[in-house]
């Protein structure tokens, strides 16, 4: 039987990793599991905050979901170890657009409050992908 792939809203914070070099260089971005039940192929949508940004600003798909951690240098507090985390690919080019800010997302049930991830439904998926499309 085949597993439903899941959407996931994660919220990143530019003040403790610098999140765009790391996937620019790496071309994958790092992600800690703690209670998350993440498969691989999940699509996940990486809100960034502080940095100037505070939007959605990639699409990235679960590429293991048991690997360390490589992006040391990209962390701008102290280091955390991670030897069982998320591995991520983007599978789209950053969002630079102007549509997936915090108030557009409030406008479908994606609250600010937010800590670091949420399991999205098909309408605010819907949202996301029409704007993203643009």
């Amino acid at each position: 039987m085949k597993r439903e792939v899941k959407f996931i809203f994660l919220k990143g914070d530019e003040d403790m990793i610098d999140h765009i070099k790391c996937i620019n260089e790496l071309k994958c971005l790092y992600w800690t599991k703690g209670p998350k039940r993440f498969a691989i192929g999940d699509i996940c949508y990486l809100y960034l905050t502080n940095g100037g940004y505070n939007q959605i600003c990639y699409k990235l798909k679960v590429a293991n979901t048991s690997t360390s951690r490589k992006d040391e240098k990209f962390w701008k507090v102290p280091f955390f170890p991670d030897p069982d985390c998320i591995k991520l690919i983007p599978i789209s080019s950053m969002y630079e657009g102007n549509y997936l800010k915090r108030a557009d997302l409030e406008n479908i049930g994606i609250s600010r409050y937010i800590q670091s991830y949420k399991y999205l439904d098909k309408e605010q998926v819907d949202y996301i992908e029409q704007e993203l499309q643009k």
